[in-house]
C-alpha cells in the first residue's frame, strides 16, 4: 500500500490478511465501493481504460477496477503485498499486471495511462510530492489522477490513531504517523507543481444512522479524496 515507503510500515503492509473482509484491512474493504464509484463518476467510466494503481497493496482496488473492465497495472514496493495480490487475482480469474516497484518505475517506462489511482498511500510515503509528480508524468493528456489520504487535523489524529488503531483495532497498529498527514491545501499544491489541475476535493464521511460512507464536498476533517486532471 505504499510507493516511496517508510521502513516502519513495511511489515504492517506485508501482512497476509489483505483479503479477510473482517481482518485488519476491513476499513479498506468497507470504503472500496465508494472509491470505485467516485472515480468512475469523475473520469467518465473506467471500462476499457488503462489504469495505474499506485501503492496497490494486496489489490483490493485493483481487482474492483478490473472487474468493471479497466486494464490495470498495479505497483507496490512491498513484495509480500504483491504476492498476496497476485495469488488472489489468480483465484478470482482476473488478469492484472502486478509489479514490485514504485511510482517512479511506471513514470520512467514510457507507458501513458488514462487514470491513476493513489489511495491511502501518501500519508505513508517519504516524499509525497515526488509521487504526485510521477503520477502526472505517467498520465496521458486529459488523464485523471485520484488521491485519497488523511487531513492533518487533531480530529484525524484522534480518530485514526487513538480510536481506529489503538482502541478498535480496525486499522493495523502503527500504520499512521500524524505528522505525515497532508492537508488538502498541501496536496493541491503538489498537484499544481506537477502540472495537474485540481477538479474536486471531497471529504469521506460516515453516517452512523444509515451505516454507510458518503462524500461531502464542503467538509473534510479526516479522510478526503482529491481528483485532478492532466490537461495537456
Amino acid at each position: 500500500m505504499q510507493t516511496q515507503t517508510q521502513t516502519s510500515t513495511k511489515n504492517i503492509f506485508g501482512s497476509g490478511e489483505w483479503w479477510r473482509a473482517d481482518g485488519e484491512f476491513k476499513m479498506l474493504h468497507a470504503i472500496n465501493p465508494l472509491r470505485l464509484r467516485a472515480l468512475e463518476d469523475i473520469s467518465g467510466g473506467m471500462a476499457g481504460k488503462h489504469l495505474a494503481d499506485i501503492g496497490c497493496g494486496g489489490g483490493i482496488f485493483s481487482e474492483a477496477a478490473a472487474k468493471i473492465g479497466a486494464r490495470v497495472t498495479a505497483v507496490d514496493t512491498n513484495e509480500n503485498a504483491i504476492a498476496a495480490a497476485r495469488e488472489h487475482a489468480q483465484t478470482s480469474g482476473l488478469d492484472i499486471d502486478y509489479r514490485v516497484g514504485a511510482s517512479a518505475d511506471l513514470a520512467s517506462e514510457g507507458e501513458r495511462y488514462q487514470i491513476a489511482a493513489c489511495f491511502e498511500v501518501l500519508e505513508h510515503a517519504d516524499s509525497p510530492p515526488d509521487i504526485v509528480a510521477d503520477i502526472s508524468a505517467m498520465l496521458k493528456p486529459g488523464g485523471w489522477a485520484a488521491f485519497s489520504t488523511i487531513n492533518r487535523t487533531w480530529l484525524a489524529s484522534f480518530l485514526m490513531i487513538d480510536i481506529m488503531e489503538k482502541t478498535l483495532n480496525a486499522i493495523p497498529r502503527g500504520a499512521h504517523n500524524a505528522e505525515q498527514f497532508i492537508t488538502p491545501r498541501e496536496l493541491a499544491g503538489y498537484c499544481a507543481d506537477a502540472g495537474l489541475t485540481v477538479r474536486a476535493i471531497k471529504g469521506l464521511r460516515y453516517s452512523f444512522f444509515g451505516k454507510h460512507f458518503y462524500l461531502d464536498e464542503s467538509r473534510f476533517p479526516i479522510n478526503y479524496f482529491l481528483f485532478a486532471r492532466r490537461e495537456n
